[in-house]
């Protein structure tokens, strides 16, 4: 019988913030206890208020982590001059509040107060400094210029909405003479990953004019394609409120007007946690290429009943995924 290994902070809010970090409850108890033993500060410096009052400070940042700004010179710069100040002030509240005018004397009397006041005037702009660092180096890898932070944020880091189970049926469905129809569904859930309520637009937005949809479905519901209140001159929309932290799931089956040598892009606007697209081609005379937008090429999955199936090696960015060209093979 296996023992499960104790842990000091159990799996919840305190967990996060030392991972937020990447710290670990006993790192911060045996460098502290550390420091205070080797320089004989412990009869000046309380281990366990130290403690404590370093985990408040990393909380206190935890919770507003998503206020910390990744340009990391510029946050350092300033978290260095708040915590001189800091200290600054607590030199003069030393020296003026003993008869000595001695900090030592002070701190000796005072040692839980003096603990918990360094640790939150040291460590609370220090964990800024570690989030700012942290952020800079884990999301982009480095420093970009401004234009491509504001980008990145806003195309991705800040939008309410994201993908999963994306998934492209792309069938030919008849060839007549220089026409190509294709039946297409499309199907995914997509999540509102926000604390309140959002509106998104669902449908088919193409940029062809004979499109024709056979069938909408969203939560399972059947929706009427010939009510006029989903046709525009945009395409097939549906509006739809999100309730918090909801999602829901859309399939769309349409036909599709082409030229039999064409070319069109299959793409999600919204990161997907998984992109799958699958080829079905019954007739042997139409020659189908399949060129992958991923970060990862695909390779093809050939499925029963002569069709290919190609799936995303992980997550997928908005505007990724796969070029599909078709023409008539030579000699046909």
């Amino acid at each position: 019988m296996s023992v499960e290994k104790p842990y000091l902070v159990p799996n919840g809010f305190l967990s996060q913030v030392l991972d937020e970090f990447g710290l670990q409850w006993t790192h911060i108890a045996v460098f502290s206890g550390l420091v205070f033993g080797a320089f004989g500060l412990d009869r000046y410096f309380n281990t366990a208020a130290w403690m404590v009052a370093t985990i408040v400070a990393f909380s206190v940042v935890f919770l507003f982590r998503r206020q910390v700004s990744g340009r990391f010179p510029v946050v350092a710069l300033t978290g260095a001059l708040a915590a001189s100040i800091t200290l600054i002030v607590g030199y003069w509240i030393a020296t003026s509040r003993t008869p000595t005018h001695s900090v030592s004397d002070y701190l000796e009397a005072h040692i839980t107060l003096s603990t918990v006041y360094l640790a939150v005037a040291t460590m609370l702009p220090g964990a800024v400094m570690i989030l700012s660092y942290r952020r800079q180096e884990t999301l982009f890898g480095g420093p970009f210029p401004s234009e491509l932070r504001q980008a990145i944020m806003s195309n991705l880091v800040e939008l309410p909405f994201y993908k999963r189970q994306q998934t492209y049926v792309f069938e030919v469905a008849a060839v007549e003479g220089q026409t190509l129809w294709i039946k297409l569904l499309l199907s995914y859930v997509v999540v509102n990953r926000t604390k309140s309520e959002k509106e998104w637009t669902l449908g088919l937005t193409p940029s062809l004019k004979k499109v024709e949809v056979l069938s909408a479905k969203i939560d399972d519901k059947e929706l009427d394609v010939d009510d006029p209140e989903y046709i525009s001159q945009k395409g097939f929309l549906v509006t739809r409120q999100f309730p918090p932290e909801s999602e829901i799931a859309v399939e769309f089956i349409a036909r599709w007007e082409y030229h039999v040598t064409d070319a069109d892009i299959f793409i999600s606007y919204l990161p997907t946690t998984d992109f799958q697209l699958t080829v079905l081609n019954p007739f042997p005379d139409l020659r189908v290429v399949v060129q992958s937008l991923l970060a990862k090429k695909a390779e093809p999955e050939k499925i029963e009943g002569g069709g290919v199936r190609y799936r995303s090696d992980g997550a997928t960015m908005p505007y990724q995924g796969f070029k599909l060209s078709w023409m008539p093979r030579e000699g046909s």
